[in-house]
């Protein structure tokens, strides 16, 4: 299993340098490969964290719908295909990238750059994280409507994404690598806690209504 998961990580991160640049084995082994290679880190940043953060909103804030009523691996299947169609979507209408001469790499010419892209998705990571893993789906879990659920979810970690950064970069006036790590370092480190909305118990699971 383990030579399996390695396997499918250097296929999806050869795709991903295909899509950035031209294939090169230097690229995606060496950070700093030199002129004429085409590294994967971090002109490939917004390309992999849009696929991200798109099958976890797929999977928590949309509960899985509509892919859970397929089978388990089409299901799986669907989903990576779906987070990878909204990752090129961004990679090809939203990214901005000058490439360096002699990089191997393609320029984007999207309205925003690769710091920006990164910190809006981050944020929109810690928004998940917060919401369906420390407070466990509250208050979507309340609902019993799926529909509502959905709804609500996506509303709250979208919504609550391009405030926080409306709020903090815009109006706050903190730089985009602050936030990024602030984003990131939330994510990675916050846990479920014993009290609050997190202990909440699901009244309603994501299964128990079709509404």
């Amino acid at each position: 299993m383990g030579v399996l998961i390695a396997a499918a990580g250097i296929a999806l991160a050869v795709a991903g340098q295909r899509v950035i640049g031209h294939v090169d084995a230097a690229g995606i082994f060496d950070p700093t490969p030199g002129p004429g290679h085409s590294p994967l880190y971090p002109a490939s940043l917004p390309l992999g964290l849009t696929a991200f953060t798109a099958i976890l909103q797929l999977t928590l804030a949309f509960e899985g719908w509509p892919l859970k009523r397929l089978p388990r691996l089409a299901g799986g299947i669907a989903a990576l295909t779906l987070s990878w169609a909204v990752a090129l979507l961004v990679q090809y209408v939203v990214y901005d990238f000058p490439a360096p001469p002699g990089s191997g790499l393609f320029s984007r010419s999207g309205p925003f750059s690769r710091e920006h892209i990164s910190v809006v998705l981050a944020v929109c990571g810690s928004w998940q994280v917060w919401l369906f893993i420390v407070w466990r789906g509250w208050p979507m879990n309340a609902l019993r409507k799926r529909w509502l659920r959905i709804v609500v979810g996506n509303v709250l970690v979208l919504g609550g994404a391009a405030l926080a950064y409306a709020l903090v970069y815009g109006a706050g006036g903190v730089e985009p690598p602050a936030i990024l790590a602030a984003a990131t370092s939330f994510s990675a480190a916050v846990r479920p806690g014993p009290g609050g909305p997190g202990a909440v118990r699901r009244r309603h699971g994501p299964g128990r209504s079709a509404g």
